[in-house]
């Protein structure tokens, strides 16, 4: 799991750890904006832990760039943050999906996974 994220040039850290808030079929994470951490249970698999994490930074973009009011709306922030986790394949610089907390940030890279319809193969 990355261990930490810029949200809007600020920095979160990320804890793996006993969900201490209502862990259930909705909620698997939370941000705490004060602290600025980013809490992902520990109970997940590393997918759903991933994704959740998505989930979350989704919440922190739209606070930091003035829409609370779409960062309550779970739905929009649930779609928001799945199509993030599937448009961009999280990985190391030698393409190991990230597992593990002792991660170096900087080595993490963003890799869009989208292709040009004009591409050879692709769905028309």
């Amino acid at each position: 799991m990355i261990k930490a994220v810029k949200i809007c040039g600020v920095p979160y850290n990320v804890l793996v750890k006993p969900a201490y808030f209502e862990a259930d079929a909705k909620h698997f994470g939370e941000i705490d904006y004060k602290s600025g951490t980013i809490t992902i249970s520990d109970d997940l698999s590393e997918e759903i832990a991933m994704e959740s994490l998505c989930h979350e930074i989704v919440h922190g973009m739209l606070v930091h760039i003035g829409r609370s009011d779409l960062a309550f709306d779970e739905q929009f922030v649930q779609a928001l943050g799945n199509a993030i986790y599937q448009t961009f394949d999280v990985k190391r610089e030698k393409g190991i999906f990230l597992h593990t907390t002792q991660i170096d940030p900087a080595s993490i890279t963003f890799k869009p996974v989208c292709r040009d319809v004009n591409d050879e193969g692709a769905d028309k």
